[in-house]
């Protein structure tokens, strides 16, 4: 059986050695990158319901489901109190996405929950942070790298006056015959004339 221990003294966390219950002599030390998604969940888990616990914030469910370069999402409302946390990044900044972006995350729920107005990174969502005694950063720093989902692919179209580069959406739209114009001299997007 696996377990994470997270113990805190005077607000500041500590996140103990990923830990592997010993089946001979000897406790080994299992890499993050070998965590699974349900053992990053509890840790995740634990370190809000310990935060909830302290600063008396509605527990929000939570979901490892996010994808792409954002480490974590917060879905306050009438509906829904919810914390979306991506996994890629989550395992490769295991102890800063305790200490950081799950108090980030966290505190915009808190905003919400005390019926604050600012904006959500502003002045009022900064106090909460500094509250829990973390730095108030807007973004992460994380390399991403790893947690890219895809690349976007572009079209060449041509107008009277430029090249344009059109997402596959727009592409996709102008083979079934939607027809999108240049902003600048108006004339039809055209796509290349096929050689030959």
């Amino acid at each position: 059986m696996s377990q994470i221990t997270i113990m805190t003294h005077d607000d500041s966390t500590h996140v103990s050695e990923w830990q592997q219950s010993p089946t001979a002599e000897s406790t080994t030390t299992m890499p993050q990158q070998q965590m699974s998604d349900a053992d990053l969940l509890r840790a995740a888990q634990q370190r809000i319901a310990e935060l909830c616990t302290r600063y008396r914030i509605t527990l929000p469910s939570v979901s490892l489901d996010l994808r792409g370069r954002c480490a974590g999402q917060a879905h306050g409302g009438d509906h829904r109190h919810h914390i979306k946390l991506n996994a890629v990044l989550f395992r490769d900044n295991f102890a800063e996405f305790l200490a950081q972006t799950i108090p980030h995350e966290l505190c915009h729920l808190w905003h919400h929950q005390l019926g604050l107005t600012g904006r959500p990174h502003g002045r009022e969502w900064q106090a909460l942070m500094q509250k829990m005694n973390v730095p108030p950063r807007r973004c992460h720093r994380y390399d991403t790298t790893r947690a890219r989902t895809r690349t976007v692919s572009r079209y060449t179209y041509h107008c009277a006056c430029q090249t344009h580069a059109v997402s596959a959406v727009l592409h996709h739209r102008m083979q079934r015959g939607q027809t999108y114009r240049c902003r600048k001299c108006r004339s039809p997007l055209t796509p290349p004339t096929p050689p030959g």
